[in-house]
């Protein structure tokens, strides 16, 4: 024990550094992994996601009819391989948000919901703790590579709508008129930006563009709010 002190200690600094940079850097790639293996996949499986997404596209232009038996209320995205159930929080409080979250994407309570007029408002992470319960805890992770005019569809009800993006925007968390009901039957998706922050608010909103929205429902409040939300829950 006293030999290896020794040789330890006529070791110069630049190896402690060394050593100090190598478990830092290791710890990072920990934290991180998810995020740097999800921009990983994009960008080199580029050929098999556009043909996902152009035979989503192709299908959804050529359907009739969009009852969909049998099939979860979920979020589709084939660009950034998104597909994750869409859960209904309890309330606007953040608990009840974070526990929709942990199993899929949170649909805020008092918006509208797909097949409504209005401004259906959706959240989920774009990274978490490692730790934290959950299996969509980098769900939207790459929502950042969408582009106006993607595509997003959204099973609600045993129906299949069709959104396409047409505004991309980054908000304070203190911006809650992102939430606000629109005269128009859209898509909101919201997640922190950037990955692995909390600073700041992506909203991603996509026009119904199938079926027509003017077979929408009215949109009608399912929640009496208690007290206004001053903030956007940080995902």
């Amino acid at each position: 024990m006293q030999k290896l002190t020794e040789k330890l200690k006529k070791k110069p600094l630049i190896f402690y550094i060394f050593i100090l940079w190598a478990v830092s850097g290791a710890f990072f790639i920990y934290l991180n992994f998810p995020l740097l293996s999800q921009n990983f996949n994009y960008y080199f499986n580029k050929k098999h996601r556009e043909e996902t997404e152009n035979k989503g596209i192709s299908s959804s232009n050529k359907s009739t009819e969009n009852k969909i038996e049998n099939v979860r209320n979920s979020i589709v995205i084939s660009k950034i391989n998104v597909d994750a159930p869409i859960v209904e929080a309890q309330s606007t409080k953040d608990a009840d948000i974070l526990k929709a979250l942990e199993n899929g994407v949170a649909h805020y309570p008092t918006t509208s919901l797909p097949g409504e007029t209005g401004n259906a408002f959706i959240t989920g992470h774009s990274s978490n703790f490692r730790w934290a319960k959950g299996n969509y805890n980098y769900v939207f992770t790459l929502l950042n590579k969408l582009q106006k005019d993607d595509i997003i569809i959204a099973y609600w009800g045993g129906r299949k709508y069709v959104y396409k993006v047409f505004d991309i925007k980054v908000v304070s968390p203190k911006d809650v008129s992102v939430l606000d009901q629109t005269s128009e039957s859209i898509i909101s998706l919201m997640t922190c930006d950037p990955p692995g922050t909390t600073w700041k608010r992506r909203v991603v909103r996509g026009l119904q563009i199938e079926p027509d929205p003017k077979t929408n429902k009215p949109w009608q409040s399912r929640l009496n709010m208690q007290g206004r939300v001053n903030s956007l829950i940080g995902n």
